[in-house]
Formats: C-alpha cells, structure tokens, sequence
C-alpha cells in the first residue's frame, strides 16, 4: 500500500559523515552515543512527548520490551523563559545564550559526551536554513509583558450568542477550534454553492505583492529590506488590490462577472499574494482561442505583478477557504 508495490521510490537523503560515523565506528565516542543515543536525542529536542503509557504489557515480563500509549500524544513546548531558578530545557536551550548553550546541554545530564554533543550541535549543512547563526547573541521577540490586559489584546475575534449579542473570545480557548474547523467548512459550502448555481469559473486570477514596486521601495530605509516593512507591504497590496478589484469587478476589463471569490495568503517570504476565481456572465464567456489569448498573458509587468489564468475543467488548483 506504502509504494505500490515497488512502483514508488523515494531518494535517499545522505546522512553526514560526522553523524554515520558515530553510527558505525568503534571509538569511544562512538559506542557512548549509540548507548545513550535516546539521551542525546532527548537533549536536541524542542518539545517534550506527553503520553499515558500502558504499565501492563511491561507486567507481563515475557517477550521484548513492548510500550503501549493509550490516548492522544502530544507535544508539551513550555514557555520562552525557564521558571524562577529552573534551568533553560527543550526549546529554552535554543535561544539562550550561545555562549553558553553546551554548558546547559550537558547540565541538562551529564552523562553525555561533551565532545558528541559538540559534534550534533555543529553539525555542518549545505542548507542556509540550517547553517549556525554568525552572531553570538539570538533575538527572540516576545509579543506581551504577560499582564491579563496584554493578553487580552490579542486577534480581535467576536461570537454572535443565540441570543444575538456579541461576546469576545480567545484564540487560546478550546472551543475556539470547533468555531473557527466549522467557519471554515461554511466558507467551502458557499463556493460550491456559488459554483453550482452559477456554473464553473472561467478565470483565475492570482495577484502577488511586488517588493520592486515604487511605493515600497520609496518607504525603505537605507539599510533595511521591503520584508522588513510588513506594515507597508500589507497597505500598498491592499490599495493595489483594490484598484485591481474595480477594474475587474466594476468597470469589466476581462469581461462582465456574474460572481466571484478570492482567499488572501501570505507566502514564505513575507509577500501577500491573492487567488481570485471570476465566473463571466453568459455572453462574456471564453470560448474561442482568439479569445483567451485576449485575455491569458505570460509576462511579468514592471509595475503590475498579477497573472491571469483560464479554468475549464475543476477546481483542483484552488484554496477552499474562500473568503
């Protein structure tokens, strides 16, 4: 079922040297990691495993050693701050000071091998988002003093009650889930409707934040970058959404459009970015090749960074929280 029979193959990711040598050599600090190899790994992670383990197969007392969890498992990561006279653990170990970070380590237990858990922490990579920081000191920014009313300031988010009145909410609390898991699934149910009754769409159009735009770079400092301006890369997109909104709702440079929705993302590097599905009016519709070519372009413009795209067959391509 896994590789369908063989018919699937995945590309084996080579380990490092310096780690598939404490794997196979024989050395001291070799044969010390593979001993202690869960130690090491409990000492590198980030959270700690919370389970309810089953005591009664180890009862047993026959066989290898078995383990069984019962309930969910979960992840406890604890807070950025070690409590009052606690010593940094987990997650807390990584932005501590690095100066110190292999002194805590090894106080975490001291069984381990300094000079192995030098080794794991140094580990070389060709991968940027792996290499070790240059600098000596790790910013970590923590949003809020911890104070009730801080706290409190947090997503703005409003439940209507039975009664019709409005009660403010936490992200935090559990039953936030199940109204956010179901808001969700109303949004998908009202595309579909949209697009059974008024057919598939003939248009989708993605539109992406230009960093090289003249409004952002004019709001950058000498020495930052635009993803360092969040704050001006959200409200000029914003205007020029806006803009490209009226021009394709209102005024119908594509064409009269019968109906339409849009999810608003925002990518790996910080940019907003917008897919938009446009359903034309009956006349309107794209139904020659002269006719999508009056409309399909494939080039990136200086100033207007939006692609225009045709949908014929299904929906597969698009985001199905609709907003």
């Amino acid at each position: 079922m896994c590789c369908k029979g063989g018919k699937v193959t995945i590309s084996q990711v080579p380990a490092p040297d310096e780690l598939l040598q404490l794997f196979l050599d024989s050395s001291t600090e070799g044969r010390h990691f593979r001993q202690h190899i869960r130690s090491y790994n409990h000492v590198m992670s980030f959270t700690s495993l919370g389970v309810h383990v089953d005591e009664s197969l180890i009862a047993i007392g026959r066989g290898i050693y078995t383990s069984r969890a019962q309930g969910v498992i979960y992840h406890k990561i604890g807070g950025f701050h070690p409590n009052q006279g606690s010593r940094p653990r987990y997650l807390q170990l990584y932005i501590y000071d690095t100066d110190h970070e292999l002194q805590n380590r090894m106080r975490e237990n001291p069984i381990l091998n300094q000079v192995v858990v030098l080794l794991i922490k140094e580990c070389s990579s060709n991968q940027p988002q792996y290499s070790l920081p240059s600098a000596f000191q790790v910013a970590t920014i923590v949003i809020g003093s911890g104070d009730e009313d801080t706290i409190e300031r947090g997503r703005d988010i409003n439940v209507i009650n039975c009664d019709g009145k409005l009660t403010k909410v936490q992200e935090t609390m559990g039953f936030y889930d199940p109204l956010h898991k179901r808001d969700m699934i109303q949004r998908y149910q009202d595309g579909m409707a949209i697009v059974l009754n008024n057919g598939k769409p003939d248009i989708f159009l993605t539109m992406t934040c230009n960093p090289s735009w003249i409004e952002i770079t004019s709001e950058v400092g000498l020495h930052q970058t635009p993803q360092d301006r969040p704050d001006v890369l959200t409200r000029i997109f914003r205007s020029k959404f806006d803009q490209l909104k009226d021009d394709v709702i209102n005024k119908g440079v594509l064409g009269r459009v019968k109906s339409y929705m849009y999810v608003t993302e925002f990518q790996k590097h910080g940019l907003p970015h917008v897919y938009r599905l446009l359903i034309l009016d009956t006349d309107d519709k794209l139904r020659e090749p002269e006719e999508y070519d009056s409309v399909v372009k494939a080039e990136i413009p200086r100033h207007e960074y939006f692609f225009c795209h045709t949908l014929t067959d299904s929906l597969s391509e698009v985001n199905h929280n609709f907003q």
